[in-house]
């Protein structure tokens, strides 16, 4: 949401300029779109916003190197939440999409670029979730009742990731620690590696 989009703004100008009244129609494809909604969002700034905003970050990236001097590696939740297709779709096929639900899933990783650090995701468990269970929240209530629509079971088992982070350079160290993690586990990817069959609705 800072200063580190307005280099889009650069990268896709020319883009922009050629496809911007055809991307507003939303008759290109999404990746013209996409262009053309992060380089308007990235028009905002200015360069002293820019000098700013990267002064902030290295402040804040020294306090973080300082703590994880303290430890070998973090380990983290992959995603937040695990959501439907259609849920996606409603907020990515609005004029200006906001990508609230993407945003929210990248808490734990959309800080490894600005801190410079490496990573490596791997399966850990399932999480067995029954969205037909009274005290739901209103948005897993609204989500059984899609699923209900669309024919697809309301007790699902969903697969639940980690992710391992750790300061640049130490890639090589953090795959051994994934590969014994891994190994432990007895999980592979996918539904088959968690062994559980795929559930396929229509999307509506």
């Amino acid at each position: 949401h800072g200063c580190d989009v307005a280099w889009l703004r650069w990268w896709c100008t020319g883009l922009c300029t050629v496809c911007e009244p055809a991307a507003q129609q939303r008759t290109l494809c999404w990746l013209a779109h996409l262009a053309w909604v992060l380089a308007w969002a990235a028009g905002k700034f200015t360069a002293t916003d820019a000098y700013d905003d990267k002064a902030r970050l290295a402040v804040l990236a020294a306090a973080a190197r300082a703590q994880l001097a303290t430890v070998d590696c973090l380990l983290v939740p992959t995603v937040l939440e695990h959501y439907l297709l259609q849920e996606v779709a409603d907020t990515e096929d609005q004029q200006v999409p906001s990508w609230p639900l993407n945003a929210k899933n990248g808490r734990f990783t959309n800080f490894v670029n600005l801190l410079d650090m490496c990573g490596i995701a791997l399966p850990s468990g399932l999480l067995t979730v029954d969205y037909a269970t009274p005290e739901a929240a209103s948005s897993a209530q609204q989500r059984a009742e899609r699923l209900a629509a669309s024919g697809g079971p309301l007790r699902v088992a969903l697969p639940f990731g980690v992710t391992l982070l750790a300061p640049a350079w130490r890639d090589e160290w953090l795959w051994g620690v994934a590969v014994a993690m891994e190994q432990a586990v007895g999980l592979g990817c996918g539904p088959q590696g968690h062994g559980v069959e795929p559930v396929v609705v229509e999307r509506q």
